[in-house]
């Protein structure tokens, strides 16, 4: 009787740990795109002054978010966070912004971008490069060129506006640095990499003279290279936002709920998580993360 006690204690036991393990490692609720809001400057008012860090845990199953001020100085205040939250041991796999997911780990064009720049890296870069070398893999999160044209261009706007609007976004990113760029020059530099990116074709490109027109339709002013600014083209959803800021809303949207996603299935082989991102996309995805993990 004794020894029948003492098996039945000892199946009690295993079984318990079986149920502990499977609760552990059950799958988490399904996010919530729902719960995915539009930035406003009144939103990220709400949040703590940039950077921070929110922490969301369910199980066993963490996830640091670093919301970063973006930067390429590896002394800023967002960098020393990337290296304290690395630096702790806790991290099992980082999330980089401006990366493909579709790219897999350890993105061979990303690791031969931080081995070539020593001293001046983004955060993401940063965060990959630290982990890299401690042996912790980094992914991208973002959402394949191609996926974005096609839910663009299923909305309210044609391939020529959604082409348009790649190139003045492209424009405003380097018109400080190359203002002594011709329109001729810029339109060519643009081109040199959203035709292959995106998959256009020779009636997809916008030529100059139409451009010139398309563009003054998605600003709602003319177009002057040297004074284009990334609020231009920024991802602005309220009802006055311009063409060009209603575009990069549709595609914040789809950038956002694929970052969700790949978040939540890469829960699936690790525990520990850390995500590199701008602080605006944490403000808009926050709601939705927390339809399936718990903000501590």
């Amino acid at each position: 009787m004794n020894s029948l006690n003492k098996q039945e204690i000892l199946k009690l036991m295993i079984l318990i740990k079986i149920f502990l393990f499977i609760a552990g490692c059950s799958n988490l609720q399904k996010p919530s795109h729902e719960k995915i809001r539009s930035w406003s400057q009144s939103l990220q008012e709400k949040y703590p002054s940039v950077p921070f860090v929110y922490q969301y845990q369910k199980n066993n199953k963490i996830l640091f978010f670093l919301a970063a001020d973006h930067s390429n100085d590896i002394k800023s205040p967002t960098h020393n966070m990337v290296k304290d939250l690395i630096d702790s041991g806790k991290i099992q796999l980082i999330l980089i912004e401006g990366v493909k997911t579709s790219k897999g780990e350890n993105y061979s064009k990303v690791v031969e971008y931080f081995e070539a720049n020593q001293d001046k890296l983004n955060e993401g870069s940063y965060a990959a490069k630290l982990g890299y070398n401690k042996k912790i893999p980094f992914i991208g999160g973002e959402a394949d060129s191609l996926e974005i044209k096609q839910h663009v261009i299923r909305s309210d706007f044609s391939i020529k506006e959604f082409v348009t609007f790649l190139v003045l976004r492209s424009m405003a990113s380097f018109n400080r640095s190359n203002p002594e760029l011709s329109l001729t020059q810029a339109l060519n530099r643009c081109y040199s990499h959203l035709e292959k990116e995106y998959a256009l074709s020779r009636i997809d490109i916008v030529h100059e003279k139409e451009f010139m027109a398309l563009s003054e339709k998605l600003l709602g002013k003319k177009f002057d290279y040297k004074n284009l600014s990334t609020m231009d083209v920024a991802p602005v959803c309220d009802p006055f936002a311009t063409r060009a800021q209603q575009i990069n809303c549709h595609i914040n949207k789809i950038r956002n709920q694929h970052l969700v996603s790949i978040i939540h299935q890469s829960f699936t082989k690790n525990d520990n998580i850390l995500v590199v991102y701008g602080a605006g996309h944490l403000v808009q995805i926050d709601l939705s993360i927390r339809s399936f993990m718990d903000k501590i």
